[in-house]
């Protein structure tokens, strides 16, 4: 409840800022690669898949980049997005954390000093290279992967200018002729405005089952649960049997 208040307070106050703080800008994106997932589906020895490591498996490493620079060429914005599921802290943390997007999204605060957004790429079957936290505190595992990904999205950005383009060839003397290619501004560019559109839909919620259909649902599933225990089959089934109970 105290969550809800503080953001009720604080969308219109950030809102006010945004629009406070408009002005032109360019956008320049790129992408890059961070090796810090792997695929997570594990055989065990019964043959049954767990979530684990799995080397051979598929995995996305891109990095996606989107920086957001005023005239000048000094950025005001970074958006990154990386898919790899932000689990590094475990279930036995029983604090609030942004995982290892935290470390990430400070260092460009950091080096850059603007603002900075993480978009959560499709995760999918890609674990961090840690692995799920097992421990209740996995700090160090938090900020050894947040730093990997940070350092290859500053590694993107060094390489992407907003304000000027490569020139043509000049020619200088030293001992040697030689030549250079200086950078030049950017210029005859088109004014090209980003327009957002939003169609409102409202959907319907399914209707409550009645106290007779949920105590029949809640029979089934005991009785799956009983099943998938005698039976000794598949992990995968009894975890599932076990999530519809518990």
């Amino acid at each position: 409840a105290e969550y809800e208040a503080h953001l009720v307070e604080e969308m219109p106050r950030l809102a006010a800022a945004a629009v406070a703080d408009l002005g032109d800008a360019r956008l320049v994106t790129a992408t890059g690669e961070a090796r810090i997932g792997i695929n997570r589906r594990e055989l065990d020895d019964a043959g049954d898949i767990i979530l684990g490591e799995n080397p051979d498996g598929p995995v996305d490493h891109e990095v996606r980049v989107v920086r957001i620079d005023d005239m000048g060429g000094r950025p005001k914005a970074i958006v990154f997005a990386h898919g790899c599921h932000t689990v590094t802290m475990g279930p036995k943390c029983l604090q609030w954390s942004p995982d290892y997007v935290g470390p990430a999204r400070g260092i460009v605060a950091s080096a850059l000093g603007c603002l900075r957004l993480f978009l959560q790429g499709h995760a999918g079957a890609m674990h961090p290279i840690s692995g799920i936290g097992a421990d209740e505190d996995n700090t160090h595992a938090k900020h050894r992967i947040g730093t990997t990904l940070e350092g290859e999205v500053l590694k993107v950005c060094s390489r992407l200018y907003s304000d000027t383009v490569r020139g043509p060839r000049t020619i200088f003397g030293m001992l040697a002729k030689a030549s250079a290619y200086p950078r030049v501004a950017v210029s005859g560019e088109a004014d090209t405005r980003i327009a957002v559109k939003e169609i409102p839909i409202e959907l319907p919620l399914m209707e409550y089952p009645t106290l007779a259909q949920a105590r029949e649902l809640e029979e089934t599933c005991i009785n799956d649960l009983r099943d998938a225990k005698a039976s000794g089959g598949a992990r995968a089934r009894l975890n599932v049997a076990q999530r519809y109970v518990y």
